[in-house]
């Protein structure tokens, strides 16, 4: 009996990690990487329910360079998470399909979930996104 009473407690820890018991990180991941799909694939529009209500409206603007380039591939290269903020480092890859030119596009978002809701909402560095875009301001 003591066996099995070990052998359960190891199993049941197993799944739940120490630092994130509660698997936020986790569903943060997720939430991250809908935002930065949306992006990839240039649905601008649900990517922006993510940003910060004082960033969105220059967020949308950037619809017609967002479309109008295919990333291929991206890559999270720092991602800093704690309960109520992170910051992740995202590096997308592609192409314009106006121009024969390679995009590589640094799209720094900073998270922070709102005290109201307990929703995530991202802040980005709006002119570093613009110019990997070659957006003209």
């Amino acid at each position: 009996a003591l066996f099995f009473c070990c052998m359960g407690l190891l199993l049941s820890t197993a799944c739940v990690s120490l630092t994130d018991p509660f698997g936020h990180e986790d569903d943060f991941r997720q939430l991250q990487k809908r935002f930065t799909q949306y992006v990839r694939w240039g649905k601008v529009h649900e990517a922006s329910s993510f940003v910060v209500d004082e960033q969105r409206a220059e967020f949308l603007a950037l619809a017609p360079e967002l479309s109008d380039i295919r990333f291929t591939d991206y890559e999270i290269t720092q991602l800093e998470y704690d309960e109520k903020s992170a910051h992740v480092d995202v590096t997308l890859r592609g192409y314009c399909l106006s121009q024969a030119v390679e995009r590589i596009v640094q799209l720094n978002q900073s998270w922070k979930k709102t005290e109201e809701t307990g929703a995530w909402q991202v802040r980005l560095e709006l002119a570093q996104l613009r110019s990997g875009l070659g957006a003209v301001q």
